[in-house]
């Protein structure tokens, strides 16, 4: 039987955040997205930075502790108020374009 090598695939590059809100080891990255129709929108993920002492490694996670709950609260409302501030921005700017 005939090895054949597997085609490579692409990578696509990763989508840079538009603005990233942080409390502590929580934050959100918020993106701009663009519907099928072409109705363009800012939505965010969230996440919790950690750090081991013991192995000397930090990283990123999306896993939390109940200790994190506030922050989780308080971070949520941060990137929708900065998502609502950047989809306010777009319409501002789609509308004098249309003007």
């Amino acid at each position: 039987m005939e090895n054949k090598p597997t085609p490579k695939t692409k990578k696509t590059p990763k989508k840079q955040p538009t603005a990233t809100v942080r409390e502590g080891a929580i934050g959100a990255n918020i993106f701009c997205s663009q519907s099928p129709d072409g109705y363009q929108y800012h939505y965010f993920l969230m996440s919790r930075s950690w750090k081991s002492t013991a192995q000397g490694r930090e990283g990123y996670s999306d896993r939390y502790f109940p200790r994190n709950a506030e922050g989780i609260g308080r971070v949520a409302r941060l990137a929708a108020k900065k998502c609502e501030e950047l989809d306010n921005q777009l319409t501002d700017v789609a509308e004098s374009e249309a003007a």
